[in-house]
């Protein structure tokens, strides 16, 4: 079969799963908690209704899971209601976490709300080391290096010790310990696929890459390995790769991206808040929505591997040439906003170069296009959180993204991280992106030229 027809037979069938993924809705209305905002909150002042589709079209649900509940109580106890939001969202979202958040000088540079994961995850791996010793028996010499460290040191760091030196045994136990229910599986599907295919069009749509450019991305992508949690497809297809069987180990603290395998792993860890399991679709968007939507990003952007994970460019000389003037805007973007933060060591200022980090950046910024996009096609419900009523979709879904990432840090931290050119800071990370999207000044109606809505933006796609 010719390439092109392989081509046309696979935008045909992505088009019409994308039509049938639209007619889904999940509903989940069981508990009866209460939240609600403080009756002289100022958080109202800068709510307001946009909607594309006006209200008699749609219907209005409350979600009263306790999901929900959990949800709405974190995004409203993390938020500052005093802060603009059309000046600083990160501030904004976060103002209240960063308050209630405390960090020691010496021993603990920053805080996370996605800490609470790790947290969760330290506290059940240690049950499957100090709980039956009959119940997973290749266990055994996990369980005995760990008592015996934790006869020299705290068991803290011989946990955090355990976690790392036996950590595919423990994978696999906590997989089977915890697993996701087939329904979660299902959900997370749905949001896997239709960012895949929200990202397809946005690709499929370039006014900067050439027709054959866009159609090898598209084939490449559609190669792609997704590994969600401890997938027995994929491990049974590579069980002879022992390199990838240690890089799909379900506790991994973060979903990663392998050119060289044309892989996406969505670690088991991940499928907790604030990332997953938030009750409401909004949300998930925003938060796991976004997050995959990174790392697909990462499979587009990286042209230089072919759809086999080998090395060979993709993209045209004049599609690459255009990718890097955009490339650029983002580089002289993050500099700016980096040089405007800098107070402390402001005599050092010469040493920023965002460069490193431009690709994750630019991940940020079209990941959560992507996911907004696709929730804004997929949701045809409008779902509001007790607490949160005033709260359009759209403000909701940015919510989600911006608590997902709040973060309490010692400036002079979040100076030095700047300075040595290490990963983007969280602050920056809600931001930028925000602000290189027309959709959330329309969501949170910011006035052109105000911070978060810039007359220049960078966009890739």
């Amino acid at each position: 079969m010719a390439r092109s027809t392989q081509v046309l037979l696979y935008l045909l069938s992505a088009a019409i799963a994308a039509r049938c993924m639209k007619m889904e809705l999940d509903e989940s209305l069981n508990s009866k908690d209460n939240i609600s905002w403080p009756q002289n909150d100022s958080r109202r002042a800068h709510v307001r209704r946009n909607r594309d589709i006006s209200t008699t079209e749609m219907k209005e649900k409350m979600c009263n899971s306790t999901e929900c509940m959990i949800s709405a109580n974190r995004i409203i106890n993390s938020m500052d209601s005093s802060v603009d939001p059309c000046e600083d969202f990160f501030q904004f979202a976060c103002g209240g976490f960063i308050k209630d958040s405390s960090v020691n000088h010496w021993h603990q540079r920053k805080i996370l709300e996605l800490d609470s994961i790790n947290v969760l995850v330290l506290e059940r791996l240690l049950k499957l080391l100090v709980g039956d010793s009959k119940k997973y028996p290749f266990l055994q010499k996990a369980r005995e290096k760990y008592r015996n460290c934790t006869t020299i040191i705290h068991p803290h760091f011989c946990l955090k010790g355990a976690k790392k030196s036996d950590a595919w045994l423990l994978g696999v136990a906590y997989a089977r310990e915890y697993p996701e229910t087939a329904d979660e599986f299902r959900r997370l599907w749905i949001i896997v696929d239709t960012v895949y295919l929200e990202f397809r069009d946005m690709v499929a749509k370039s006014t900067w890459m050439d027709e054959e450019s866009i159609k090898r991305s598209i084939i490449k992508a559609a190669k792609l390995d997704i590994a969600l949690g401890y997938d027995p497809y994929i491990l049974k297809k590579h069980r002879f790769r022992f390199k990838i069987l240690n890089m799909l180990n379900p506790l991994l603290s973060a979903p990663v991206h392998w050119p060289e395998y044309a892989i996406i792993f969505l670690p088991l860890t991940q499928m907790n808040p604030p990332i997953y399991k938030l009750g409401h679709e909004v949300l998930e968007y925003g938060a796991m929505g976004a997050i995959f939507a990174h790392e697909l990003t990462h499979s587009y952007t990286m042209f230089d591997y072919d759809g086999d994970g080998k090395k060979n460019f993709i993209w045209s000389p004049n599609t690459i040439s255009a990718f890097y003037e955009r490339v650029g805007c983002f580089v002289a973007q993050y500099n700016e906003e980096f040089r405007n933060f800098i107070e402390i060591r402001k005599d050092e200022i010469e040493r920023i170069n965002s460069t490193r980090n431009v690709f994750e950046n630019i991940a940020d910024s079209s990941g959560l296009r992507a996911a907004f996009r696709t929730f804004k096609w997929k949701e045809n419900t409008i779902w509001t959180l007790k607490g949160l009523e005033d709260f359009s979709p759209e403000q909701l879904f940015f919510l989600a993204h911006a608590n997902l990432h709040c973060t309490k840090e010692m400036p002079h931290v979040t100076e030095e991280t700047i300075l040595k050119n290490k990963r983007t800071p969280f602050r920056f990370r809600v931001n930028v992106p925000m602000k290189n999207m027309d959709e959330f000044a329309k969501a949170w109606h910011c006035p052109l030229g105000s911070n978060m809505n810039p007359v220049k933006k960078c966009v890739i796609w």
